[in-house]
């Protein structure tokens, strides 16, 4: 393993002891949610917007879901320190334990499967981007996490442009609506 310069975790090679499923971070908490501590273990990395969940050695060889790439061997993840469970920098969804809890190929399909179907009755939005709601990371009781109510927009664009992406939740336990740039940093 090779230590990664300002943040105190490690750079682990993927493909011996476990795989690890790529996706985007609110996906993978929509998940979460779903699957509960069937999730396993999980890191987050903030500034890419992306989640890994841990899985068997050998998954890979037979994983496919759109939106999601699996990594086996010849990649190398961000192991955060073993006590983070927030930003700054790759984090724990969930703080671990002595043992790794990897989670099963097939529970983590269905969970984002059903993340990502459109509810009954609501047309063709899926639950994942259903634009108003509360956020997962609310919903697992991590508000120090929640993005609020967020406007993201290109850099420079007029105030009439509409929006790239607006971010909602209704859990109240953030500030107002804010405004975002894409390719601004966001704050921690």
């Amino acid at each position: 393993m090779h230590t990664l310069t300002g943040t105190g975790g490690e750079l682990a090679p993927v493909g011996h002891d476990w795989d690890a499923i790529r996706m985007t971070r609110y996906l993978g908490l929509v998940a979460a949610e779903h699957l509960g501590d069937a999730i396993g273990t999980v890191i987050v990395e903030p500034g890419e917007r992306r989640m890994y969940v841990l899985v068997p050695p050998g998954t890979t060889a037979s994983w496919e879901f759109p939106g999601t790439r699996a990594l086996g061997q010849g990649n190398y993840l961000p192991l955060p320190p073993p006590a983070r469970t927030q930003p700054p920098g790759p984090y724990w969804l969930q703080r671990l334990s002595w043992r790794w809890k990897l989670a099963t190929p097939e529970e983590l399909l269905g969970a984002l499967t059903q993340a990502d179907s459109p509810p009954a009755g609501s047309g063709t939005v899926s639950v994942a981007h259903r634009p108003a709601y509360i956020t997962p990371e609310c919903r697992l009781g991590q508000h120090r996490l929640c993005h609020g109510n967020t406007e993201i927009r290109r850099i420079g664009a007029p105030d009439h442009e509409v929006p790239v992406e607006t971010l909602r939740c209704d859990c109240g336990c953030r500030h107002p609506r804010q405004k975002r740039t894409v390719g601004a940093r966001r704050p921690v």
